[in-house]
């Protein structure tokens, strides 16, 4: 059996069947055998046991397959290994190191000292799992690279050109199964900085290994309906900034520009901490007037990462005719998206899948206004498509939102548990004096209770029960608005209204702990 470099020697990486080529030898009197057909999971024409990234996520095999502390290097390169045995494996793995003849017998999976690590538990290996730690946002986003997979392995060592462009600019290095990095050199992201403590795999470790978990109760923020356990749902605390709109310019692009694929950290334009946003690009086009545009043979993609959940909405340009030309999109993540326009007699929708259109009949030429989509929830990634025209001359339009961060402090409100900043916590201004019912423990401590998991405490919890609970059934609190009753006009709930009472003094003063906020 070949060995790969890498390092892994698991069945994971071969498959066996007994009818797939048996065919081809049928009639052949005295051969009984059982072929072997090599597993190609990221079906990329390179079999797993050859392929040094078998999931096609950009970090390689051999990185994945070990903890993120107890990573061992290989001992070189190719040729250059270390294997004193002849049995394939790089010595710095093998458990029976110089205990054979050289040559005498191939390596097996128990002769590994790599058992290949499993993040999320699910049972498969980090290496061909395209979301390690099971968060909802794949390690192809995670990995920090900032570009988006697309074929093309000059080498055929399975990890792709694109890959390998960002980490080192050599396209053609051959088998180098780790690529010349180390998980904790810095190249592998851990936006919140948890990597640099202990270890622990899924709550503190690298970003693809490490769910972001703000209330520490174990279920990760995409999945969880109260981020910060303030007993206020998500929903109610996300109210959006107002869209942005991202201008070619402010990521560097100049008129004119073709086929262009980067990433750059947007977090400023939002006033929020670095490594909050991060926008990447593949194929981008820009206009004469540096606009974004594609034609019906280029297509641009544009994948959102980073700490913070975002919003996007997508926009064409208004011309559009011919019939059965469209303008439209693609959710690559499974977001759905709602069009915002109503369309022109001579317009209409045609969506199937994820894939959204606005198709033209030919009696016009121009939808007024234009076409305009926003993602139903928090997005990753969306492409633009268009049938009109081979030339780039037809212009799209990128708007991205984040949730409302009231305070300013750079904490978005679902996970900020003082949202006004003025002393007093959400889940304390969010319900009445009297009828004020205490959490049932902090989030990761053995007195939170969430029997279903949905991250709400239960102690706000209308539906505890497993099987029927969503963000629907699971209320929540309701914010309190003191004032609301006194005046018409004052529709701020208390938990982000610096005056509750509107007495005219300062939540902040009349809390009593004789401090003033300071940011």
């Amino acid at each position: 059996m070949d060995i790969p470099l890498d390092g892994v020697v698991s069945p994971v990486e071969i498959g066996y069947t007994s009818d797939v080529l048996g065919a081809m030898f049928a009639g052949n009197e005295g051969f009984a055998f059982t072929p072997i057909v090599y597993a190609d999971l990221d079906a990329d024409g390179i079999a797993n046991q050859f392929d040094i990234d078998s999931d096609d996520d950009g970090i390689t095999d051999n990185i994945e397959a070990q903890s993120t502390d107890g990573y061992i290097a290989p001992s070189g390169t190719g040729a250059g290994i270390t294997d004193v045995n002849q049995d394939g494996l790089d010595d710095n793995y093998d458990t029976r190191n110089g205990s054979l003849t050289a040559g005498s017998s191939a390596a097996t999976a128990a002769d590994s000292i790599i058992t290949p690590q499993d993040t999320d538990g699910l049972g498969s290996p980090d290496y061909i799992d395209p979301d390690s730690d099971n968060d909802g946002i794949s390690d192809a986003i995670e990995n920090g690279l900032g570009v988006i997979y697309t074929t093309g392995d000059a080498d055929n060592d399975g990890l792709a050109d694109v890959y390998e462009a960002a980490l080192d600019g050599n396209i053609n290095d051959g088998f180098v199964v780790n690529e010349g990095i180390s998980p904790l050199d810095g190249t592998l992201p851990d936006m919140d900085g948890d990597a640099a403590g202990t270890i622990v795999a899924g709550t503190a470790d690298l970003d693809y290994r490490d769910i972001f978990d703000t209330d520490g109760d174990g279920v990760a923020d995409n999945h969880d309906i109260d981020d910060d356990n303030d007993g206020i749902l998500d929903v109610v605390e996300n109210t959006l900034e107002p869209f942005i709109l991202i201008d070619p310019a402010s990521l560097g692009f100049t008129a004119g520009d073709r086929d262009q694929s980067g990433s750059q950290d947007i977090s400023s334009q939002f006033n929020m901490p670095d490594g909050s946003v991060i926008l990447s690009w593949e194929n981008a086009n820009t206009t004469a007037a540096n606009g974004f545009t594609v034609s019906n043979s280029e297509f641009v993609t544009f994948t959102v990462s980073g700490t913070v959940p975002v919003n996007i909405m997508a926009g064409h340009g208004a011309a559009l005719n011919g019939a059965g030309q469209y303008d439209g999109i693609i959710s690559e993540d499974g977001v759905a998206y709602t069009q915002l326009r109503t369309l022109e007699s001579g317009y209409s929708e045609n969506n199937f899948g994820n894939e959204y259109r606005v198709v033209a009949d030919g009696t016009d030429n121009q939808q007024l206004p234009a076409p305009r989509w926003q993602s139903d929830g928090a997005a990753t990634s969306i492409t633009f498509t268009t049938s009109n025209s081979p030339n780039l001359n037809n212009n799209v339009f990128l708007f991205l939102a984040v949730p409302l961060d009231t305070d300013g402090d750079g904490i978005i409100d679902q996970r900020d548990i003082d949202s006004d900043n003025d002393g007093i916590t959400d889940n304390v201004e969010a319900q009445t004096t009297a009828g004020y019912i205490a959490p049932s423990g902090q989030g990761g401590t053995a007195d939170f209770t969430d029997v279903d998991g949905d991250g709400l405490d239960d102690n706000y919890d209308s539906d505890v029960n497993v099987a029927t609970t969503t963000s629907d059934t699971s209320d929540g609190l309701t914010p309190v608005n003191t004032d609301g009753a006194a005046t018409t006009t004052d529709v701020t709930p208390d938990y982000l209204d610096t005056d509750s009472d509107n007495d005219g003094l300062n939540d902040t003063l009349e809390a009593g702990l004789g401090t003033v906020p300071s940011t």
